[in-house]
């Protein structure tokens, strides 16, 4: 909540909600007007916010709340409240971003500092476990078995793969009489073969999707013909996502000018 619960006041405007009060402080300088008695700093700082050339104001024990243009000097006085006409939000920066594509403790950093330089840290571990198990088949679609371990449970399967890193596994399968499969060499899907194992991915590799052109290596066109793009697609097998490719053929081939051209088709 706030630091200071206002009663009988309106609700803060939008960016006080961080007071940069200095207390104990009293800052002089050119005035602007008459100092006025003021019930509390909350009412002086509003004040001085209301007038376009106040810099600072500095409210004494005594009540009067002086508008400043300009801080000439600053020293200790019990009781005095002093600050600028209004106070910056915290700002919050944010470091070590989660990586959901792997299984693994990952930490993620907050770090909060105010309008008078003070910095707060704090730092929290997120887990990331694998994926539900048999989330599209009960088969992960991988070249390699990297290794071939014992487990109670698929769950400690998981956890041996995601202790194993990213080189030593990406997907298990555990089956009935405790095998723990560790996968590699993934596809990122899944298939399925009617048999009782579990399969699960606990990493993604981001791979390139693949590129199709459905035509014969080297089309020939006669000069001053035309030439049709030939059909062509991108699959990602990852996000199971099909695409059309971009291509250069309107700037790169010249079909005035007899010759070998190179098109280039982009996923």
């Amino acid at each position: 909540g706030l630091r200071r619960c206002l009663q009988g006041r309106p609700p803060v405007a939008a960016g006080d909600e961080y007071r940069c009060y200095e207390r104990d402080v009293r800052i002089s300088g050119p005035a602007l007007g008459t100092a006025m008695p003021a019930t509390d700093e909350v009412e002086c700082q509003e004040r001085c916010r209301a007038e376009q050339e106040c810099k600072m104001f500095s409210r004494r024990a005594s009540g009067l709340c002086f508008l400043l243009t300009s801080e000439s000097s600053r020293d200790a006085s019990p009781g005095a409240v002093s600050g600028p006409p209004r106070c910056k939000l915290a700002q919050r920066v944010t470091t070590l971003s989660v990586d959901t594509s792997r299984g693994d403790d990952q930490f993620v950093a907050h770090a909060c500092t105010d309008s008078f330089g003070e910095t707060s840290f704090v730092a929290r571990t997120v887990q990331i476990t694998c994926e539900s198990v048999n989330a599209g088949g009960n088969v992960v679609d991988c070249e390699q078995t990297a290794s071939q371990r014992t487990a109670s449970s698929v769950d400690e399967c998981m956890t041996l793969c995601i202790n194993a890193g990213l080189a030593g596994c990406e997907a298990v399968m555990f089956f009935p009489d405790g095998r723990c499969e560790l996968k590699t060499s993934c596809a990122g899907t899944y298939s399925s073969n009617g048999g009782s194992q579990q399969a699960a991915y606990c990493r993604h590799r981001n791979r390139p999707p693949v590129l199709t052109i459905f035509e014969t290596p080297i089309p020939t066109i006669r000069l001053g013909e035309p030439w049709t793009v030939p059909g062509a697609t991108c699959f990602d097998a990852e996000d199971n996502v099909r695409s059309t490719p971009t291509n250069d053929a309107g700037t790169a081939i010249d079909s005035s000018t007899a010759g070998l051209y190179a098109v280039t088709f982009r996923c």
